[in-house]
């Protein structure tokens, strides 16, 4: 809560606060001057990249909470000793200084064991603080401090981040070195958790994607490369085309004539459900295929008593005893669309182009055990998914109580 006394000195206090400091007053306020500086590394000629070397800590390897390894660079070796001070070590704390805040969100990251022994690149920024550098590097993601230097580098295309531009924005912080390091501690496993959490539900989708590419036969082959024990006896797969066991139709709603509402039936999006309107245009479980734009060929699968948007097409099975839909909606995944689409501007896919194409499909029983066996590992995925956003939402409720609100000053 924000209070002044008759002096005009502000008090501060989070609303959760660790038993043991309850008694130790108010946070001390601060300008970020005093409370970090920001050191800028070095303009190094895009010359002097080499295929192997020292790693070369570029703006578009800090991302958010995370660093970036997807398209490393390399210095010679020997630029350690001559460019020493803008050596990076892991556990180090880097912004991006262009660009530094999207959709409300700041690039900053901890340096990690592959960026170890970096060289700190011009436009990257290293934290350098006296106080608790975790507690810091925390601070830093509050919505309050993000928007505060949101506006502060407003203005400029592209906004660039700079020391001078935030040095008087006010934050508060403990004054005790103990209860800074145990709310950064709280705070840094809460991370490693969710971190955990993230590489377990990266692992349940390459299992499926595996299980995905054993499950349907290859490119010219008409059995699978797994095969349930009790259907290896049954043959080869039978050859169709999509449009065989398939209906396609694209939807004709529009986006502007919608009126949503709280409760009702879902209305799907490119992207998803968008909300709810007060009819449905689907009687039957069907696929739904992003049918332009950028997410083009994306697949989803959807229950009856719902309803699409133009941007999708939808696939309804012709004989459901014949053609399993769930199981038709994994095979889909298996099959590139990129040959289907067209369009020199927004992309587009036609079911009449795809439809032609040739599957290979089992008895309608090894169809039902393999949409099974698939729905069960997304059934996995979706609540690894819900469990992550829970501790992420877990995350943002102790980021907003555990730091005090500054309101005004």
């Amino acid at each position: 809560m924000l209070m002044k006394d008759n002096k005009e000195n502000i008090r501060l206090v989070p609303e959760l606060r660790f038993e043991e400091f309850v008694g130790d007053g108010a946070w001390k306020v601060e300008p970020l001057k005093k409370v970090f500086s920001i050191f800028q590394g070095y303009a190094f000629s895009s010359k002097d990249s080499i295929e192997k070397g020292t790693r070369w800590l570029k703006i578009a390897d800090v991302s958010f909470q995370k660093m970036n390894h997807n398209n490393p660079s390399f210095l010679p070796d020997n630029y350690v000793t001559t460019y020493n001070k803008f050596l990076i070590k892991k556990g180090d704390y880097v912004l991006a200084l262009t660009r530094p805040i999207l959709n409300g969100n700041l690039k900053i990251s901890a340096v990690d064991d592959l960026l170890h022994n970096s060289l700190l690149n011009q436009r990257v920024g290293k934290l350098v603080t006296n106080e608790n550098a975790t507690l810091v590097y925390y601070l830093l993601q509050t919505n309050y401090l993000i928007k505060e230097i949101e506006k502060s580098i407003a203005g400029s295309e592209p906004p660039n981040l700079s020391m001078k531009q935030i040095a008087n924005i006010v934050i508060s912080l403990p004054s005790n070195p103990v209860e800074q390091q145990k709310i950064a501690a709280t705070l840094s496993s809460l991370d490693d958790l969710l971190q955990a959490e993230t590489e377990r539900l990266a692992l349940l989708k390459e299992h499926k994607k595996g299980l995905l590419q054993q499950l349907f036969p290859k490119q010219g082959e008409k059995v699978p490369q797994l095969r349930f024990e009790e259907f290896v006896g049954d043959g080869d797969w039978e050859e169709k085309y999509i449009g065989e066991a398939l209906i396609g139709e694209s939807s004709q709603i529009a986006k502007n004539k919608l009126n949503l509402i709280n409760n009702g039936y879902p209305i799907y999006g490119a992207d998803g459900l968008i909300g709810y309107i007060g009819t449905f245009s689907q009687n039957y479980d069907y696929i739904a295929v992003v049918k332009d734009g950028s997410g083009v060929g994306n697949l989803f699968l959807y229950k009856k008593e719902s309803s699409l948007l133009g941007t999708l097409t939808y696939l309804l099975s012709k004989d459901e005893k014949k053609y399993n839909l769930t199981c038709l909606y994994y095979l889909l995944q298996t099959i590139d669309f990129k040959p289907f689409v067209k369009g020199s501007g927004i992309p587009h896919i036609y079911f009449k182009d795809y439809s032609k194409l040739k599957i290979y499909l089992p008895t309608p029983q090894e169809q039902q055990k393999i949409a099974n066996t698939l729905s069960s590992v997304d059934k996995l995925i979706e609540t690894q998914a819900e469990k992550i956003a829970a501790l992420k939402a877990h995350k943002k409720g102790l980021m907003q109580g555990m730091f005090p609100k500054i309101n005004t000053l």
